[in-house]
């Protein structure tokens, strides 16, 4: 059977329309809610870099004493993904972290995170402190 033009396209439109009403139902899902957003403040005391497994953790000492492990991850999702030298929320809290500066962070906590032992608290904003 030899197809011309006009059938080829008619084929084609047949096969991708379920393809459509599929990932347009996918698409009109609404996300899963991300955790309540919290605030932790105080002084940065240390900095943990592992590149190779986008692993990048601050210790925050808040100020009431107690210490909090906050993390670069996706605050909606707490996906990890790896930290590009562009991201502000990198650059402010090294910076934070070098000058010895008081920060205000807005996190999500996700829970603990089996692969390192520790809570998966994303860091969502920061707020630098004079």
């Amino acid at each position: 059977m030899l197809l011309n033009r006009r059938s080829i396209a008619i084929l084609v439109c047949t096969l991708c329309v379920p393809l459509l009403r599929t990932s347009v139902a996918a698409a009109g899902t609404p996300p899963a809610a991300a955790p309540a957003l919290k605030w932790v403040q105080g002084i940065l005391t240390q900095m943990l870099v592992q590149p190779k497994e986008n692993y990048y953790v601050f210790t925050l000492r808040e100020t009431s004493g107690t210490t909090t492990l906050i993390r670069l991850c996706d605050p909606a999702t707490g996906a990890v993904s790896p930290v590009k030298a562009d991201d502000p929320l990198y650059d402010v809290l090294r910076e934070s972290f070098f000058r010895g500066r008081k920060v205000q962070a807005g996190v999500r906590d996700f829970g603990h995170d089996p692969q390192s032992g520790s809570p998966k608290i994303c860091v969502d904003r920061v707020s630098l402190f004079r």
